[in-house]
């Protein structure tokens, strides 16, 4: 889909605002910013009101501006999704090489699970995933495992979908007390198994992969028919998903060290 020609001037504005803000070395006093941002006074005004209303600027004791919390939550966000990509690459290409099937990085989207990078196995048969799509929560592998060590994932789902689960396939769970059940079966066994309940005819198994605090930040996981995933082999898939997963937070702890300007631990 092309987005070329549709263009949002208050939105232009508030950008300009933040670019202008979030580049000055010191906050801003709101003199400047019309000037700076290439706004009118009024304007500049009421983007400013919606900006700081909306937490992506922030004032200082002395009321001049500067990024607010929301702001760098999102550049924090973005920098996050980067490292994952990058720390994913290798496990995955790894992963792929070990087991012959297609293999998948996801992390939370709001009430859903975006797979952020994806290598596809060689087999000619295979079940195709692409980067960027986003996908249920609560009948996905990687969703499973999120929900599981993610509580304010968790919670917010459940504000989201307080009627009910929706329904994909004859498989799907579709209530709370079936769907926390589940969560509390991934947390004892380490992983978790979509049984074709996102899709007819596909399995699909994740574990966690975790940051150098000890937090769920994404889930691995592989994805194939249930011909080539048969039961029998979940076991050992998620095992080789677990040295996928060791090997993205090692990757994530060198990235972080190196953004610290500091050798990684061990």
């Amino acid at each position: 889909m092309s987005f070329e020609g549709y263009r949002v001037p208050a939105v232009d504005g508030a950008a300009r605002v933040l670019f202008y803000v979030g580049e000055a070395t010191e906050p801003v006093p709101f003199a400047r910013i019309p000037s700076g941002a290439g706004l009118t006074r009024t304007t500049a005004r009421r983007v400013v009101g919606s900006l700081l209303a909306a937490g992506l600027l922030e004032q200082a004791e002395d009321r001049r501006l500067r990024l607010g919390r929301a702001a760098r939550r999102l550049g924090y966000l973005a920098q996050e999704q980067l490292g994952l990509r990058q720390a994913a690459r290798g496990a995955l290409a790894w992963l792929v090489q070990e087991i012959g099937e297609t293999a998948h990085v996801g992390m939370r989207q709001g009430v859903k699970v975006e797979l952020v990078d994806v290598v596809d196995a060689p087999e000619p048969t295979r079940v195709a995933s692409r980067p960027g799509v986003m996908v249920d929560a609560h009948c996905s592998a990687t969703g499973k495992v999120l929900l599981a060590n993610q509580p304010e994932f968790f919670e917010a789902l459940r504000q989201a979908h307080r009627r009910g689960l929706s329904r994909r396939t004859e498989g799907t769970i579709t209530t709370w007390p079936a769907l926390e059940a589940e969560l509390a079966r991934v947390r004892e066994t380490g992983y978790a198994v979509d049984e074709e309940e996102y899709r007819p005819g596909v399995r699909c198994v994740a574990v966690p992969v975790i940051d150098s605090a000890s937090r769920t930040v994404a889930a691995i996981g592989v994805t194939s028919s249930v011909e080539r995933l048969p039961r029998a082999r979940v076991v050992a898939v998620a095992k080789a998903l677990g040295v996928a997963s060791a090997r993205m937070t090692a990757a994530l702890a060198a990235a972080e060290a190196a953004r610290a300007g500091k050798p990684p631990e061990g």
